[in-house]
């Protein structure tokens, strides 16, 4: 078999590409969140559809985090032939294991990390469920500080 290599002569002129425009970066990293909560350990399938349903609301131009995200129990229940008795322990275990969920940052240098929970449960409005409504408060320490 012949050795077909594409040669180029060093007198061959390299085409120049400028740049037409400054790019702007927002300063952020986005994941999906199914890559996100794939990723976390010992979270059940309803804490990450409630997680999920939360990030959802969460809009790219949103620079706050709300004072609490709401959703309706039957949008974690699409697709499931659960009944409302099994349903009501599913998504009960579901905030317990979200009300413990710790996420870890880590500087690029390893030199520094450090500890965030998921939820916030130290003020009034509270996390939990009541009359079929999911409510959730995520920790305000979790937004951007710009």
């Amino acid at each position: 078999m012949a050795d077909k290599r594409i040669s180029r002569s060093p007198s061959t002129p390299m085409l120049e590409l400028d740049l037409k425009y400054e790019p702007e970066f927002r300063g952020e990293v986005k994941q999906h969140w199914n890559v996100t909560f794939a990723h976390q350990k010992k979270i059940s399938v309803y804490g990450k559809r409630i997680m999920a349903r939360v990030i959802d609301q969460i809009r790219d131009n949103d620079y706050q985090l709300r004072d609490f995200y709401q959703l309706h129990i039957s949008s974690i229940l699409e697709g499931t032939d659960i009944d409302p008795e099994t349903a009501y322990s599913k998504i009960k275990g579901a905030l317990y294991e979200l009300a413990d969920v710790k996420w870890e940052f880590e500087s690029i240098d390893h030199k520094e990390w450090y500890f965030r929970h998921l939820l916030d449960t130290t003020r009034e409005q509270r996390v939990g469920y009541k009359d079929g409504i999911i409510t959730i408060l995520l920790n305000p320490q979790l937004a951007p500080t710009w």
